[in-house]
């Protein structure tokens, strides 16, 4: 990314490619074309998961990474590669995946092309067709865009091929319809591991989701070579299709004990897994439900039990209605000897109407937090409502790492109400409670 400051504007250069003399097409230098991030058609990017159905035909497997490029009425996007992994663009295998692409307006084909990486593998594919299922921000869905197929992509074409949007493949569906033909749901996950000292893992995680109606098989989240993760401080987000299970009640979480690759890694046969949160969107309805962990997960046991403890249900119609607004927040570090903080700090703002994202206020450079200082900070969102808790978590992965908040105010900058959220506590490992995390109820002064 190039931003030019003097004049507001910003440029990115896609590339998505190897720069390798050993893999893909062999070139190790490229020229990138400019992307104009002031542009709308560039700026916007749309969240999708996509299906993609690899054919009957024997010998129809592929050993190549594959790329993914959208055209439309105003642009294209950017490339998206899919790696291979392991069971991925084999023969009848049906694969789920997540991006973003721009905006691209009304779609008109998409560009797929695998990339091999030596003569020695398969280098060619049988591709079915490709489903891609467009989501709106709060992550409910749109539309279902087809491209079929049902052909050979191999060094013949290039090795690749423009397929065209169905006609009839723009799939509208209500907001309460299964994301699958097939009768089953999609559901995200998002795993935050904690941000404490040895709290990653390099073994495979797993989770079982429970519903009203029925429950999930067990779920595996792996950790390859080449794509670690569940490591300390990290948000790791996996889509998972099943049959549906209804309000969610409950998950069970656990891990396995075994590599399946020699991974450089600290831990014995004693390793522990420190998670922070889950959060599990029902991709058929949006409603997201929320399950706090806080605790260290035990290897080779059978699993953890995590209740849910909020559930947050979207209406289309209500979400357009929410204006995106600024809320000014504004800490006060106490005057008591030691207050200051090193760490880093996060919040989270509930509300009657929502709740912002998990938002972390990093140190770098900028040494905040500091003894009887008061500092501000603005974050955008969807309105909240009648606020109704602050939920804040300091990471003490620095020297300095105790903290001693007096409160924090927030303003709506549209309405200007101001809440005070009192503290008066130390967020600490040595004194006190040990709290490193607090939840702060509010007080209205206007």
């Amino acid at each position: 990314t190039v931003d030019i400051t003097t004049k507001g504007r910003k440029f990115y250069f896609v590339c998505n490619q190897w720069l390798s003399r050993y893999k893909a097409d062999g070139i190790t230098k490229r020229i990138f074309k400019r992307q104009d991030l002031n542009k709308p058609s560039f700026y916007q990017l749309i969240p999708y998961v996509g299906r993609i159905y690899t054919g009957h035909m024997e010998q129809g497997g592929s050993d190549c990474d594959v790329c993914l490029k959208l055209f439309g009425t105003i642009g294209s996007s950017s490339e998206h590669i899919i790696r291979k992994n392991e069971g991925y663009f084999e023969r009848l295998a049906i694969d789920i995946f997540q991006c973003q692409l721009e905006d691209v307006g009304q779609p008109i084909k998409l560009r797929v092309t695998i990339l091999p990486k030596s003569t020695y593998s398969r280098n060619q594919w049988f591709l079915e067709k490709i489903e891609l299922i467009k989501l709106t921000k709060e992550y409910i869905e749109e539309e279902t865009l087809l491209f079929e197929l049902n052909d050979w992509i191999t060094h013949k074409s290039n090795y690749y091929f423009d397929i065209p949007i169905r006609k009839d493949s723009k799939l509208y569906r209500n907001q309460y319809a299964s994301l699958a033909p097939t009768g089953l749901v999609l559901y995200q996950i998002n795993v935050i591991t904690s941000d404490i000292q040895y709290a990653g893992t390099t073994r495979h995680g797993w989770i079982i989701m429970q519903g009203n109606k029925t429950r999930s098989e067990k779920l595996f989240m792996k950790n390859t070579q080449y794509n670690q993760i569940l490591q300390r401080g990290q948000m790791n987000t996996f889509i998972f299709e099943c049959q549906p299970l209804g309000e969610l009640r409950r998950i069970i979480l656990g891990y396995e004990g075994q590599h399946e690759y020699l991974l450089n890694t600290y831990e014995g046969d004693e390793a522990m897994w420190h998670v922070s949160h889950i959060t599990i969107t029902d991709l058929s309805t949006g409603i997201k439900y929320e399950f706090p962990v806080r605790q260290w997960i035990a290897l080779n046991n059978d699993g953890d039990v995590f209740d849910c403890v909020n559930k947050k249900e979207y209406s289309t119609v209500e979400e357009y209605y929410r204006r995106t607004i600024n809320y000014k927040i504004i800490f006060h570090t106490g005057y008591v000897s030691g207050a200051n903080t090193d760490a880093n700090v996060s919040i989270i703002l509930y509300g009657t109407r929502g709740n912002t994202s998990n938002t972390v206020f990093e140190q770098k450079r900028h040494n905040l937090f500091e003894y009887g200082v008061v500092e501000e900070f603005s974050i955008e969102c969807l309105e909240l409502g009648k606020l109704t808790k602050l939920h804040i978590e300091y990471h003490n992965s620095m020297f300095l790492s105790d903290w001693f908040l007096d409160e924090v105010e927030v303003i709506n900058m549209d309405t200007n109400e101001k809440v005070l959220f009192p503290c008066n506590q130390s967020f600490t490992g040595r004194y006190g409670d040990h709290e490193t995390q607090r939840d702060l109820l509010p007080i209205y002064t206007s």
